[in-house]
């Protein structure tokens, strides 16, 4: 089942997707594979970006902090920032001292440059691998990346009433998590 965590964009308790811009059901999506490996579980969502996909380091390390202290045992991070942010590590670090694992997308820029926050030490890193089990053109790589999972051509649900096809590391990881 679902559940809205705290949607940090708009400071209210609805987390859920909005239409309107280029990230719009991603997190549907995302939230639609989790189902899909592990129909039981329960998802709480918290939303850090708006519907274009823009946010920032302290609101990513806000909900983290929020969601080890709502009991969450995995941290899903389909997202990467443009660079490394200190709070962001700290609060992956205290989430895995706490005993939540902690799993992201290692980054579709195709090289082996580290994505953040995927590249922290404690966040397990997930690339994507294609239908063939292939790394994917797109899927970075590196000794930061721990394994990975299909991410080329997914289906999954998007916004209501749609499923979609969408490639990304975004969409590997929740096969891990």
């Amino acid at each position: 089942s679902a559940v809205s965590g705290h949607d940090f964009v708009d400071g209210d308790n609805d987390a859920f997707d909005e239409p309107g811009g280029r990230a719009s059901g991603h997190g549907t999506f995302v939230a639609g594979i989790i189902h899909l490996v592990a129909p039981s579980a329960t998802i709480k969502s918290y939303r850090v970006m708006d519907a274009n996909g823009d946010g920032d380091g302290f609101t990513v390390a806000r909900a983290i902090e929020q969601a080890v202290a709502d009991g969450c045992s995995i941290i899903n991070l389909s997202l990467a920032l443009t660079a490394r942010n200190l709070a962001v590590r700290d609060a992956i670090d205290m989430a895995s001292a706490s005993g939540v694992l902690v799993v992201g997308g290692a980054g579709n820029l195709g090289d082996d440059a580290p994505v953040y926050p995927a590249a922290e030490v404690n966040i397990l890193a997930v690339g994507a691998l294609d239908s063939l089990s292939h790394k994917t053109d797109f899927s970075n790589y590196g000794n930061y990346v721990d394994l990975c999972a299909p991410g080329a051509d997914v289906y999954s649900a998007y916004q209501t009433p749609y499923f979609a096809w969408w490639s990304g590391t975004s969409f590997s990881a929740p096969f891990v998590s």
